[in-house]
């Protein structure tokens, strides 16, 4: 997440494939107190399914972020690339 005094959006995560599953969908978790950190058992705070682009676009606000990806078929991820934007820019 970004710096734990400030808030950010979370609007876009770009993941890296290196084999892409069939589909994907993304549940982010996000938390405006510092602790404790957001569970990935707690309810998501949005959600998102993998669009053509091959991105997940959705809007999170919050001082942490955590995200967990679900994919159906076969896929092997090795990075993600989180876009952020300062609360209220979009």
């Amino acid at each position: 997440g970004q710096e734990s005094g400030n808030f950010a959006m979370l609007k876009q995560v770009i993941p890296h494939y290196h084999d892409a599953p069939a589909t994907a969908s993304l549940a982010v978790f996000s938390r405006s107190v510092t602790m404790p950190f957001p569970a990935l058992t707690d309810t998501p705070t949005a959600t998102a399914s993998q669009n053509s682009y091959g991105r997940f676009d959705l809007f999170a606000s919050g001082r942490l972020h955590r995200a967990k990806i679900t994919m159906t078929g076969y896929g092997e991820i090795f990075g993600l690339t989180p876009v952020f934007a300062a609360q209220g820019v979009y």
